[in-house]
């Protein structure tokens, strides 16, 4: 994002702060090794995150929050909007917005799970981090919950990874939004979609679908999330797909919680892919097919504090390869 922008962004909301409202924050960094790989890489800290999250109200009727995130050395806008009629039902919020797909896009910072690598259906079907400009409506009324946005988009890049846009390619705007029903209090299954055209010359559409659900009992959690992308390539060329899900299980012992988690992905696309710089050049394709088994231990010393260690087993198959990685994190909120 434009620099001027978020030093507007910054100087606004610290503004808004000095009328009336609060701070939060998180912090966080990681340390990775790779195990029994065929190119090892050296151990390191890195990916240390730092974010500020201001909010408050301008009225009863009217609200704020702006998130700036540090991370990878860049400082960037995660949210900042406007919101109006504040009710439980209703919510109209006009700005930079986390777009409601699934449950992880919008509650995946390093505070808010218990593993440190996102899943992998999660990593490849939409840019992490997934925001965009627009409009944003969403409420709750008595067992359901909806959220329907209008902004600019996705864009063409590489892979679907690469999509993060905030100035339109094109005329088209990218709709979508969530729908979920709670079974009871303890029992939540969704429903996400999006649609819209990602390329320069507004022909060519991506639509993403996912089915998400989550299911807490006192000494018990469990999380799942599948996603599907269809993709829609220049003729001459078939259309790519992904698909992918994950299962996530997690038991809380005292200040301890182990987790473990299942990983499935599968993305074909002949179009795009290493080298993709645009229709009239396209990239080598991209052909995944992969698994992950995810073992972490958290321990919270602290109610905001949080020490993860996560084991991965990672397996290829579109290249018949195995990775194995350690990875410790130490992340706080306040």
């Amino acid at each position: 994002m434009n620099k001027r922008i978020i030093v507007a962004v910054f100087f606004l909301f610290v503004f808004f702060q000095v009328v009336e409202g609060e701070t939060n924050g998180y912090l966080s960094f990681d340390y990775s090794r790779d195990l029994k790989t065929a190119e090892k890489k050296p151990d390191t800290f890195q990916n240390i995150q730092l974010g500020l999250i201001f909010s408050g109200s301008l009225s009863p009727g009217i609200g704020y929050l702006a998130e700036l995130r540090l991370s990878d050395g860049k400082i960037e806008a995660e949210q900042a909007w406007l919101r109006f009629f504040s009710s439980e039902s209703f919510r109209l919020k006009l700005g930079l917005y986390l777009v409601p797909f699934g449950k992880y896009n919008s509650f995946g910072r390093p505070h808010e799970t218990l593993l440190i690598h996102a899943p992998l259906n999660v990593a490849h079907s939409f840019p992490s981090s997934w925001r965009d400009i627009g409009i944003l409506i969403e409420g709750r009324i008595g067992s359901w919950m909806y959220a329907v946005f209008a902004g600019n988009g996705l864009s063409e890049g590489m892979n679907l990874n690469e999509g993060q846009q905030l100035i339109d390619n094109n005329v088209n705007k990218g709709i979508g939004g969530r729908l979920s029903w709670f079974l009871s209090q303890s029992f939540e299954v969704g429903y996400s979609y999006y649609r819209g055209k990602v390329d320069s010359e507004n022909q060519r559409n991506t639509v993403l679908q996912g089915i998400d659900l989550t299911w807490s009992t006192e000494g018990f959690r469990v999380l799942g999330e599948y996603t599907r992308g269809d993709i829609e390539n220049p003729s001459g060329f078939s259309n790519g797909n992904t698909d992918g899900y994950f299962i996530q299980a997690s038991l809380p012992l005292q200040k301890l919680y182990p987790v473990v988690s299942y990983q499935k992905l599968n993305y074909s696309d002949i179009f795009h892919g290493q080298g993709f710089v645009s229709p009239l050049v396209p990239g080598a394709g991209i052909h995944l097919n992969q698994s992950r088994w995810a073992f972490g231990v958290v321990f919270m010393p602290y109610p905001n504090v949080l020490i993860k260690l996560e084991y991965d087993l990672n397996k290829d198959e579109s290249i018949d390869q195995k990775k194995t990685k350690i990875t410790l994190q130490a992340a706080l909120s306040f």
